[in-house]
């Protein structure tokens, strides 16, 4: 029975691997996409820009720079858990920056939070969710905290707009948390029940051998 034992952890980091290399491919494509959406939205309108555009381009060029170290470490398939930390560090940091760049709580980039939760969830499990879900709330709020008491200045003056009213801040902090704290749940949940099975199939295939 002991026996059986034996090549769980070798599997436990084999499907981390591939996980992990799924993830950087996925980072890689909407890299791709950010870059292709900001030189269309620079060269096609005159009112985009006062800075933004570079700020978006230094968005995607540190998405590449972080995908080529993932790429290093997993060819080497060392530090694989610290490299996935590290993936849901670096989703947390383009998501508050998009959204910062893009007018702060009332961005519609808000929506690639719980795709870093998401994601964190794939890599870590329900773990990753729970960290996921946590990191998005802090630096959301921390962010519109920054942005309407006058601590984070906007990234451009056509940014620049009245204070938004208590009550609709409110509404918006809290439906946003939610959306997070939701999304880690669901994800926690999914990626426990995959866990699971993958478990269950592995004992299955111990049996059988």
């Amino acid at each position: 029975m002991a026996f059986g034992n034996v090549p769980e952890r070798p599997a436990r980091e084999a499907d981390l691997y591939g996980k992990l290399v799924l993830l950087t491919g996925v980072r890689l494509l909407v890299g791709t996409a950010l870059l292709v959406a900001t030189a269309v939205l620079t060269l096609g309108s005159e009112s985009f820009g006062g800075g933004v555009d570079t700020y978006l381009y230094a968005i995607v060029g540190a998405l590449y720079l972080a995908s080529l170290v993932s790429v290093l470490f997993l060819r080497r398939r060392r530090y694989l858990r610290a490299l996935a930390h590290a993936h849901i560090f670096a989703d947390m940091v383009a998501a508050t920056g998009l959204v910062y760049l893009t007018g702060g709580v009332e961005s519609i980039f808000t929506i690639l939070y719980p795709l870093a939760i998401v994601n964190a969830a794939i890599g870590l499990g329900r773990r990753g969710a729970v960290i996921g879900a946590i990191g998005a709330s802090l630096a959301f709020s921390g962010l519109t905290v920054g942005m309407e008491m006058g601590f984070l200045p906007p990234a451009a003056a056509y940014l620049l707009r009245p204070p938004i009213p208590s009550g609709r801040l409110l509404l918006n902090v809290v439906l946003n948390l939610s959306a997070f704290l939701l999304s880690g749940a669901l994800a926690a949940f999914l990626a426990e029940q995959l866990r699971g099975a993958r478990v269950e199939l592995r004992e299955r295939e111990n049996r059988l051998s």
